[in-house]
């Protein structure tokens, strides 16, 4: 087993864990950095429109296929999302919707609610709008109960 740091290291936020074994790669959280941000950006007068700009400042990690708009398959199997703060979160819009994310049942809701609620820096990111009435998500959320087992490949995740 491996496990790579790609950011949240000697700072608040950020967090970006990959887990690895032979068969099974994970993320544990996918969150937005505002310190590394704020370096290049000032809100709301300038922002990262686009994930390759994140990218190519090394703000988010040049993972094979893992981005919207590639067309490679992702080197991924999954992302676990801790909780809701966007530093834990924030950049899984710029990943492929078909790559699962595993939370748990509170804190999808959570994150629903404040992205339906919020713009996103371009539609193409977001991750969920209201439709008729009701919060729809635009990811492949797959959410779970503390204590319950999560399997995916040859890691088996329990949730606490």
């Amino acid at each position: 087993m491996e496990i790579v740091l790609y950011d949240g290291v000697s700072t608040v936020g950020g967090c970006k864990f990959m887990i690895r074994t032979k068969e099974t790669s994970i993320f544990l959280d996918f969150g937005r950095n505002y310190a590394r941000e704020s370096s290049y950006f000032l809100e709301p007068v300038m922002s990262a429109r686009d994930y390759k700009i994140l990218r190519d400042l090394n703000i988010i990690p040049d993972v094979k296929g893992l981005y919207k708009g590639t067309e490679e398959k992702p080197s991924v199997d999954g992302i676990f999302i801790s909780h809701a703060h966007s530093d834990h979160y924030g950049y899984i819009r710029y990943v492929k919707d078909d790559v699962p994310i595993y939370l748990g049942e509170t804190t999808l809701s959570l994150i629903m609610a404040r992205e339906a609620a919020s713009q996103p820096p371009k539609a193409e990111y977001a991750i969920s709008r209201f439709i008729d009435g009701k919060i729809e998500p635009l990811k492949k959320f797959n959410g779970f109960r503390t204590g319950s087992q999560v399997k995916i490949g040859d890691l088996t995740i329990k949730p606490v």
